[in-house]
């Protein structure tokens, strides 16, 4: 209890220095945070240090507190910690441009492809963070990006920063350049690698 106590206090201390807040702000940010913590299943000390890596990074105390409650909603599903999650989800903000607003559609979609293909979603949220800037800059959006990376590991039930790997290595060498389509991994022309509506792909999986 004293050691919870302590985290607490420490976390607290932490985001009212970084975001220059008062006193009593960070009193009602407290019970907030508490109301929402117990909500989610969560803990306040979750909530908190969830909230204090978003004010790290310079976001107002309000979105650090939104974008914490993310954190630990997807802390719970992928039993991690909730300053390990709030890093996923900006390394996937940051990637994939995804508003604020449609944040928990997304680790919902997270959650529901993990449990389809029985990834673990821990797994899958780590080998995402690592592959997700290459994925987003070759055009392959969150959805098709998180089903790829469960429907590869639940084949090969390899670790997930192996699979980050290959999959950020096969995305470099297919690209879409001057029209046509290289691929060094089967060097298919652009006609036979063109799509049912006569488009190029952006991204190649095998």
């Amino acid at each position: 209890a004293a050691q919870y106590v302590s985290d607490l206090d420490r976390s607290w201390t932490n985001i009212m220095m970084v975001s220059g807040q008062t006193r009593d702000t960070m009193n009602h940010f407290a019970k907030t945070a508490n109301q929402v913590a117990q909500r989610l299943g969560g803990t306040t000390v979750q909530m908190t240090e969830a909230t204090k890596v978003f004010t790290q990074q310079g976001y107002s105390l309000e979105k650090s507190s939104q974008l914490g409650e993310y954190a630990v909603h997807l802390a719970n599903v992928s039993e991690q910690d909730s300053a390990t999650a709030s890093d996923e989800i900006t390394a996937y903000m940051n990637a994939f441009k995804i508003p604020l607003d449609d944040l928990g559609n997304a680790i919902s979609k997270w959650a529901a492809v993990a449990n389809a293909t029985a990834v673990d979603v821990e797994e899958l949220s780590v080998a995402s963070q690592k592959a997700a800037s290459v994925a987003a800059t070759v055009g392959v959006d969150l959805d098709q990006f998180a089903g790829h990376i469960a429907a590869i590991e639940s084949v090969t039930r390899e670790a997930p920063e192996n699979i980050a790997d290959k999959v950020a290595n096969i995305l470099y060498n297919c690209m879409v350049k001057a029209g046509s389509f290289f691929c060094d991994k089967c060097k298919l022309d652009a006609d036979i690698s063109k799509l049912d509506d006569n488009s190029l792909p952006t991204y190649w999986i095998h």
